[in-house]
């Protein structure tokens, strides 16, 4: 089962690489996000955390609600907002 902190870690490395890109080409203002499955959550997060930077989302095979998988992500995202 994935715990809080592998979350954490995906989503510490998904916004290091968004600022790398960002770094290397600057004039990309916002940005679209997918992901699939554990990475749909990290991506909605991030897009959370950042209203302004991202146009669109979108998740593949994402089940948060009724998920048995509901529970770290509550964590996790717990832990980030605080």
């Amino acid at each position: 089962m994935t715990d809080a902190s592998s979350l954490q870690d995906d989503y510490n490395k998904v916004n290091d690489y968004i600022e790398s890109v960002r770094r290397r080409f600057p004039s990309y203002q916002t940005i679209n996000l997918v992901g699939h499955s554990m990475g749909g959550l990290v991506a909605r997060k991030w897009a959370t955390d950042h209203p302004g930077e991202v146009n669109v989302v979108i998740t593949l095979v994402l089940q948060i609600w009724g998920s048995m998988q509901l529970t770290p992500f509550l964590s996790f995202q717990a832990a980030l907002d605080s």
